[in-house]
């Protein structure tokens, strides 16, 4: 449900980055519904609703978190709304994942990532979003009705001795079954958090926390210290460490 961040270089906001992709303005298929996953989720003291910024960039999509400057074989991380999102208009979310708009096989968009999203008027989900070539994005809810301060241990890997093949898990177990992404032992994984403004000037609010940030690199997990941040106006990353950051609209 969600779409964008270009991959490869790109330019925007005075800024050279590597884009990625994610929720919205694709075509979605909802595969899938559980109003309750049996996860072991923590839950820790919620702040105030999240503000959004004063002004932020006028283009539709905006993004703000890091992204590996090396490919990997996954990545994870616990994931938590620290505050109620403020969404005026489209969706925010926070997710870790892999792939892009233009990045597989001829160009086309595959990629592969799970978060917590919330649209205008919803609650807060835990979902996986699944593009593949020459199909439409797959879109499934693992958890509904998401209460801020809830954390996800999460997690985009590929199988072992399995390239192109990959698992989402969530607290340790599938959320879905394996995926087949053609060319993907070259994708570069992000941790990011993301606002689409539904087509209005308006910006939204969040704050994401994610912590234990790591990837996979020759059957072993390291830390992310490899990596270069994105950041759009009006919204920024703080707080970061080797082990993780927080993104949020300011």
């Amino acid at each position: 449900m969600f779409a964008r961040i270009l991959a490869g270089s790109a330019s925007r906001d005075g800024e050279s980055v590597a884009r990625i992709s994610h929720l919205s303005r694709f075509p979605v298929v909802l595969i899938g519904v559980v109003a309750a996953f049996a996860l072991a989720a923590t839950t820790a003291k919620a702040a105030a609703t999240a503000a959004p910024a004063a002004s932020c960039t006028p283009h539709p999509y905006a993004y703000a978190g890091l992204y590996s400057n090396r490919p990997a074989q996954g990545i994870q991380a616990v994931v938590t709304a620290l505050a109620p999102a403020q969404v005026s208009d489209g969706h925010v979310a926070g997710w870790i994942g892999v792939g892009g708009t233009h990045v597989g096989p001829g160009g086309q968009a595959e990629w592969l990532q799970t978060g917590v999203n919330t649209m205008v008027g919803g609650d807060s989900e835990l979902y996986v979003e699944i593009t593949q070539p020459g199909r439409p994005i797959r879109y499934v809810t693992v958890a509904s009705g998401i209460a801020p301060g809830t954390a996800y241990r999460l997690a985009v890997s590929q199988l072992p001795k399995k390239p192109g093949w990959w698992q989402v898990l969530v607290n340790g177990k599938p959320a879905i079954a394996p995926v087949q992404l053609p060319g993907s032992s070259r994708f570069q994984p992000m941790a990011m958090s993301e606002s689409w403004n539904g087509g209005t000037p308006g910006c939204n609010g969040f704050e994401y926390r994610f912590n234990h940030l790591r990837i996979l690199n020759s059957g072993s997990w390291h830390a992310m210290t490899d990596a270069s941040a994105l950041t759009d106006l009006g919204y920024k990353i703080i707080s970061r460490t080797s082990d993780g950051f927080t993104a949020l609209s300011a």
